[in-house]
C-alpha cells in the first residue's frame, strides 16, 4: 500500500495554525468577546476582542481540540473561542489566517472589519506580509511581527501601548519551551 500524504487533509492549513517551523512568540490572554481562529485581535479593557482595523495586538492561534459534542464538519468549521476563554495570541511568526480576498505571496496584509485578513490598500495599516497565495474564503500564510511602537487600534487616541499579561511564552515548533530564540 502506498501512503497518501493528503488523506484526511486539505491542501491549506486551518485558520490559526502555526505555518512554519521557525520560532514564534505568543502571549496568553483572556477573551472579552467571541474570537475566531486566525483572526486579528486588539486589547480592549484588558481583554482581547476581534480587530476591526489595524494596528493589531496579535493573531488568535487555534486550539488543538474542538469544542463540540460531535465531530461534524459544520461544528468544527464554526468552532471559535468564546467570551472569557484563555487563548494564545501570536505576536511574532507565521500563521494561517482566514482571507476575505484573493492574495499573493509578498503582498502586504491588513485586517478587515471582521478581523479577517485582506491585501492592504491605501489607507490600511499593514499588519503583516502574506508568504503564500490564497483564494478568497480560504486561508493563506501570513508573517507578522508586532512592533511595540505600532500601538493598538483601540487606544490610538491616547497613544498608550497595551500592556500584556506576564504569561509570555516563546516556543519552537518542536513543542519545547525556551526563553529566547
Amino acid at each position: 500500500m502506498i501512503p497518501d500524504g493528503k488523506m484526511y487533509m486539505e491542501d491549506e492549513l486551518g485558520a490559526g495554525m502555526i505555518a512554519s517551523t521557525e520560532d514564534y512568540t505568543a502571549l496568553t490572554e483572556q477573551t472579552g468577546a467571541d474570537v475566531g481562529f486566525g483572526y486579528g485581535v486588539i486589547i480592549q479593557n484588558g481583554k482581547v476582542i476581534p480587530a476591526t482595523k489595524g494596528p493589531i495586538f496579535g493573531i488568535a492561534l487555534r486550539r488543538n481540540w474542538a469544542n463540540a459534542d460531535h465531530f461534524y464538519d459544520s461544528d468544527i468549521k464554526n468552532d471559535k473561542f468564546t467570551t472569557g476563554e484563555t487563548i494564545t495570541v501570536l505576536r511574532d511568526g507565521i500563521v494561517a489566517v482566514p482571507i476575505t480576498a484573493d492574495v499573493n505571496a509578498g503582498e502586504n496584509a491588513a485586517v478587515d472589519a471582521n478581523g479577517g485578513f485582506k491585501p492592504a490598500t491605501a489607507g490600511d495599516t499593514v499588519v503583516g506580509v502574506f508568504v503564500g497565495n490564497g483564494d478568497k474564503g480560504n486561508t493563506a500564510r501570513l508573517q507578522t511581527r508586532i512592533q511595540l511602537a505600532s500601538g493598538n487600534a483601540d487606544n490610538l487616541a491616547t497613544g498608550s501601548q497595551p500592556v500584556a499579561t506576564p504569561s509570555t511564552d516563546t516556543k519552537n515548533n518542536a513543542g519545547s519551551s525556551s526563553t529566547g530564540k
